[in-house]
């Protein structure tokens, strides 16, 4: 069954912050690759929220170095 445009793409929202939803505790950055090339598959709209939260310490923690 197709889901509809709007539909699939909240799905796809949905996915996205349920397989990043441990960025707020990553402290190596790991997974900030990861989630930077999903959000610039979903396109461009995307990309901007990604800027945006990358400004926003209080959300996503700033990466730390490993010694």
């Amino acid at each position: 069954m197709q889901l509809p445009a709007k539909l699939s793409r909240y799905a796809a929202v949905a996915t996205l912050l349920l397989k990043h939803r441990s960025a707020m505790d990553d402290h190596d950055g790991a997974g900030a690759e990861q989630l930077a090339r999903d959000l610039e598959r979903l396109g461009p709209t995307f990309v901007k929220l990604g800027q945006l939260l990358s400004g926003r310490s209080d959300i996503l923690r700033p990466r730390t170095s490993r010694r």
